[in-house]
């Protein structure tokens, strides 16, 4: 179902999912004018939904990323993963790059949005994994925050030149 979800583009399926899901508050399900796709060659992506939070400059308690590999090691794919940077000055580090984008992959990701920014876009190209954000630094020092890392199978993701849509609880993690 999801390969079939993917021929359809973002606001095709927020009209369908919003026809079926009337409850929902149509702001806070799609992503906003924040989140871009940074490399649109490797188009659109459908999955499952894994959530985490980051830290790329503060100091506070963190998971190690052992604990948020495991989590994508148990999820069920496809998967995508939503990063949200809940640093003080959010965006300044990167939440991902092409070494986080090559574990990704190897854990059966098949796109990453990320509600902060990127570095190394080559290489992610590279990886081949489309990654979403709003936009690229030079530096990281990433950390998982311990109060998330988590999955829900019922949250569906899809994503493409236009925009994030989800269907389910992750709706907060692409911007809240």
């Amino acid at each position: 179902m999801l390969e079939a979800i993917k021929e359809f583009d973002t606001p095709t399926i927020f009209n369908a999912v919003s026809r079926v899901m009337r409850d929902l508050t149509p702001q806070k399900w799609y992503s906003n004018h924040t989140i871009r796709h940074l490399i649109p060659t490797l188009g659109s992506f459908c999955g499952y939904a894994v959530t985490a939070e980051v830290s790329t400059n503060d100091d506070e308690d963190h998971i190690g990323f052992g604990e948020y590999w495991r989590v994508l090691k148990e999820a069920e794919g496809p998967i995508v993963t939503l990063l949200k940077d809940i640093d003080s000055d959010p965006g300044r580090g990167a939440s991902t790059g092409d070494g986080m984008s090559r574990n990704h992959k190897f854990y059966g990701v098949v796109g990453c949005i990320v509600d902060g920014t990127v570095r190394d876009v080559p290489g992610i190209e590279k990886v081949g994994l489309p990654v979403m954000g709003w936009g690229t630094v030079p530096g990281a020092q990433i950390q998982t925050n311990g109060r998330t890392a988590t999955t829900n199978l019922a949250d569906m993701l899809a994503a493409d030149m236009t925009c994030g849509v989800s269907a389910g609880a992750a709706q907060a993690t692409v911007r809240s």
